[in-house]
Protein backbone atom coordinates (compact mmCIF):
# COMPACT_ATOMS: atom_id res chain seq x y z
CA UNK A 1 0.00 0.00 0.00
CA UNK A 2 2.51 2.45 1.15
CA UNK A 3 4.96 1.71 -1.77
CA UNK A 4 1.77 2.14 -4.77
CA UNK A 5 1.38 5.47 -2.85
CA UNK A 6 4.91 6.90 -3.11
CA UNK A 7 4.77 5.46 -6.87
CA UNK A 8 1.63 7.88 -7.13
CA UNK A 9 3.10 10.80 -5.77
CA UNK A 10 6.38 10.16 -7.46
CA UNK A 11 4.54 10.13 -10.72
CA UNK A 12 2.52 13.13 -9.90
CA UNK A 13 5.59 15.32 -8.91
CA UNK A 14 7.05 13.75 -12.47
CA UNK A 15 4.41 15.08 -14.58
CA UNK A 16 3.75 18.03 -12.49
CA UNK A 17 7.38 19.13 -13.13
CA UNK A 18 7.42 17.95 -16.40
CA UNK A 19 4.50 20.19 -17.86
CA UNK A 20 4.36 23.07 -15.22
CA UNK A 21 8.00 23.98 -14.92
CA UNK A 22 9.94 24.11 -17.29
CA UNK A 23 11.62 26.25 -19.06
CA UNK A 24 12.28 27.07 -22.68
CA UNK A 25 15.06 28.81 -23.89
CA UNK A 26 14.86 29.77 -27.69
CA UNK A 27 17.89 30.22 -29.30
CA UNK A 28 18.13 33.27 -31.72
CA UNK A 29 14.10 33.19 -31.95
CA UNK A 30 13.05 36.00 -29.75
CA UNK A 31 13.33 37.94 -26.10
CA UNK A 32 11.20 35.52 -24.29
CA UNK A 33 13.26 32.79 -22.14
CA UNK A 34 9.93 31.21 -20.99
CA UNK A 35 6.96 29.36 -21.63
CA UNK A 36 4.90 31.83 -19.58
CA UNK A 37 6.46 34.67 -21.07
CA UNK A 38 5.33 33.00 -24.83
CA UNK A 39 1.62 32.41 -23.12
CA UNK A 40 1.52 36.35 -21.85
CA UNK A 41 2.97 37.57 -25.19
CA UNK A 42 -0.10 35.56 -26.89
CA UNK A 43 -2.68 36.76 -24.73
CA UNK A 44 -1.38 40.12 -26.10
CA UNK A 45 -0.36 41.70 -23.01
CA UNK A 46 3.60 42.36 -24.64
CA UNK A 47 2.63 40.50 -28.02
CA UNK A 48 6.36 39.69 -30.00
CA UNK A 49 4.22 39.44 -32.99
CA UNK A 50 3.31 43.28 -32.82
CA UNK A 51 6.52 44.20 -34.55
CA UNK A 52 5.83 42.40 -37.78
CA UNK A 53 4.00 45.29 -38.70
CA UNK A 54 3.51 44.23 -42.25
CA UNK A 55 2.01 40.78 -41.85
CA UNK A 56 -1.13 40.36 -43.43
CA UNK A 57 -4.04 39.89 -40.68
CA UNK A 58 -4.16 36.51 -41.58
CA UNK A 59 -0.43 35.91 -40.61
CA UNK A 60 -1.32 38.13 -37.33
CA UNK A 61 -3.93 35.62 -36.08
CA UNK A 62 -2.59 32.72 -37.49
CA UNK A 63 0.41 33.83 -35.09
CA UNK A 64 -2.22 34.63 -32.64
CA UNK A 65 -4.30 31.12 -32.48
CA UNK A 66 -0.41 28.91 -32.73
CA UNK A 67 1.31 31.23 -29.59
CA UNK A 68 -1.70 30.25 -27.89
CA UNK A 69 -1.18 26.71 -27.63
CA UNK A 70 2.42 27.31 -26.39
CA UNK A 71 3.02 24.85 -23.49
CA UNK A 72 0.04 22.05 -24.51
CA UNK A 73 2.29 19.02 -23.68
CA UNK A 74 3.30 16.26 -26.39
CA UNK A 75 0.69 13.65 -27.12
CA UNK A 76 1.40 11.07 -29.69
CA UNK A 77 -1.48 10.94 -32.14
CA UNK A 78 -2.69 14.09 -30.14
CA UNK A 79 -5.01 16.90 -32.39
CA UNK A 80 -6.57 18.45 -29.15
CA UNK A 81 -5.11 20.96 -26.70
CA UNK A 82 -5.02 18.51 -24.47
CA UNK A 83 -2.18 17.35 -26.34
CA UNK A 84 -0.77 17.30 -29.60
CA UNK A 85 1.73 15.62 -31.99
CA UNK A 86 3.64 17.72 -34.80
CA UNK A 87 0.99 17.22 -37.84
CA UNK A 88 -2.32 17.25 -35.21
CA UNK A 89 -1.11 21.06 -33.95
CA UNK A 90 -0.55 22.35 -37.50
CA UNK A 91 -4.05 20.33 -38.87
CA UNK A 92 -5.67 21.61 -35.62
CA UNK A 93 -4.04 25.59 -36.14
CA UNK A 94 -5.23 25.85 -39.44
CA UNK A 95 -8.66 23.99 -38.76
CA UNK A 96 -9.88 27.24 -36.24
CA UNK A 97 -9.61 28.98 -39.84
CA UNK A 98 -11.41 26.74 -41.73
CA UNK A 99 -8.50 25.66 -43.79
CA UNK A 100 -8.51 21.38 -43.69
CA UNK A 101 -4.67 20.15 -44.24
CA UNK A 102 -3.79 16.76 -44.19
CA UNK A 103 -3.36 14.63 -41.09
CA UNK A 104 0.13 13.64 -41.79
CA UNK A 105 3.01 15.23 -41.85
CA UNK A 106 4.47 13.58 -44.99
CA UNK A 107 0.94 14.28 -46.70
CA UNK A 108 0.95 17.79 -45.45
CA UNK A 109 3.74 18.63 -47.48
CA UNK A 110 2.70 19.86 -50.99
CA UNK A 111 5.48 19.55 -53.50
CA UNK A 112 3.00 21.29 -55.71
CA UNK A 113 3.39 24.64 -53.36
CA UNK A 114 7.59 23.92 -52.97
CA UNK A 115 9.78 26.79 -51.97
CA UNK A 116 13.23 26.07 -52.91
CA UNK A 117 14.82 28.89 -51.59
CA UNK A 118 14.38 29.80 -47.46
CA UNK A 119 14.74 33.45 -47.96
CA UNK A 120 11.47 33.77 -49.59
CA UNK A 121 9.84 31.64 -46.89
CA UNK A 122 6.80 33.48 -45.07
CA UNK A 123 4.68 33.64 -41.78
CA UNK A 124 2.27 30.69 -42.31
CA UNK A 125 4.13 28.31 -44.92
CA UNK A 126 5.09 24.72 -43.36
CA UNK A 127 8.61 23.20 -43.01
CA UNK A 128 9.64 19.54 -42.78
CA UNK A 129 12.05 17.68 -41.30
CA UNK A 130 13.15 14.15 -40.95
CA UNK A 131 12.28 12.68 -38.03
CA UNK A 132 14.65 10.85 -34.98
CA UNK A 133 17.09 9.58 -37.23
CA UNK A 134 18.37 12.03 -40.25
CA UNK A 135 16.64 10.66 -43.48
CA UNK A 136 15.16 12.08 -46.66
CA UNK A 137 12.44 10.87 -45.10
CA UNK A 138 9.19 13.27 -43.22
CA UNK A 139 8.98 13.34 -39.76
CA UNK A 140 7.83 16.60 -38.19
CA UNK A 141 6.31 19.77 -39.32
CA UNK A 142 6.37 23.08 -37.56
CA UNK A 143 4.64 26.41 -39.20
CA UNK A 144 7.16 29.35 -39.98
CA UNK A 145 6.37 32.27 -37.26
CA UNK A 146 9.21 34.48 -38.12
CA UNK A 147 11.78 34.82 -41.09
CA UNK A 148 14.93 36.60 -42.11
CA UNK A 149 14.78 36.94 -45.69
CA UNK A 150 18.17 37.95 -45.87
CA UNK A 151 19.72 34.73 -44.42
CA UNK A 152 16.92 32.52 -44.93
CA UNK A 153 16.74 31.27 -40.90
CA UNK A 154 13.63 31.41 -40.01
CA UNK A 155 11.75 29.99 -36.31
CA UNK A 156 8.89 27.64 -36.45
CA UNK A 157 6.08 26.87 -34.19
CA UNK A 158 5.81 23.07 -33.46
CA UNK A 159 4.48 20.39 -31.05
CA UNK A 160 7.89 18.46 -30.20
CA UNK A 161 8.57 15.62 -27.65
CA UNK A 162 8.68 18.85 -24.88
CA UNK A 163 5.42 19.87 -26.10
CA UNK A 164 4.59 22.73 -28.46
CA UNK A 165 6.91 25.64 -28.11
CA UNK A 166 8.49 28.08 -30.85
CA UNK A 167 12.07 26.97 -32.07
CA UNK A 168 14.56 28.67 -34.07
CA UNK A 169 15.65 27.11 -37.97
CA UNK A 170 19.57 27.40 -36.16
CA UNK A 171 18.70 24.52 -33.30
CA UNK A 172 21.41 22.27 -34.18
CA UNK A 173 18.93 19.62 -34.01
CA UNK A 174 16.78 20.58 -36.30
CA UNK A 175 19.41 22.66 -38.97
CA UNK A 176 20.63 18.80 -39.29
CA UNK A 177 16.84 17.38 -40.26
CA UNK A 178 15.76 20.23 -42.17
CA UNK A 179 14.22 18.39 -45.76
CA UNK A 180 12.12 21.15 -47.15
CA UNK A 181 9.43 23.85 -47.17
CA UNK A 182 5.85 24.53 -48.80
CA UNK A 183 3.83 27.51 -49.01
CA UNK A 184 1.21 27.36 -45.96
CA UNK A 185 -2.68 27.00 -46.68
CA UNK A 186 -3.44 30.58 -46.29
CA UNK A 187 -1.06 32.06 -48.92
Amino acid sequence: MKSSRIICIAAVCALLFHTGCSNSVFANVGRYESTHQIQQAAKGQDSHYKKFGKLKVSEKELLRTAYRYIGVPYRWGGTTPRGFDCSGFVTYVFKKFNVKVPRTSAAQYDPSRRIKDKRQLKVGDLVFFSGRRISQRIGHVGIVSKVNPKTGTFAFIHSARTGVQETSSENSYYKRRYLKACAGPLR
